[in-house]
């Protein structure tokens, strides 16, 4: 595969003319970062979640206040 000029890390794949990357450490990085994002994102869905189960229980708590049962 021929390299492409100025990039050392990427090569032409000549069958599909595809780009094709070889640095693996920035790969390596690249699939530490997604995995820290996703786990971030699921952390976020987890207070989200949370949050709202609060919501409904402050809003039941106000609602006996309201009717004098506290």
């Amino acid at each position: 595969m021929p390299k492409i000029k100025g990039k050392d890390h990427l090569v032409k794949d000549e069958y599909s003319k595809a780009v094709i990357n070889t640095d693996r450490d920035a790969y390596t990085l690249y699939k530490k970062r997604k995995t820290v994002m996703q786990t971030k994102n699921k952390e976020i869905e987890n207070l989200k979640i949370e949050m709202s189960e609060l919501k409904i229980m402050m809003t039941q708590v106000l609602e006996k206040c309201n009717g004098k049962e506290c």
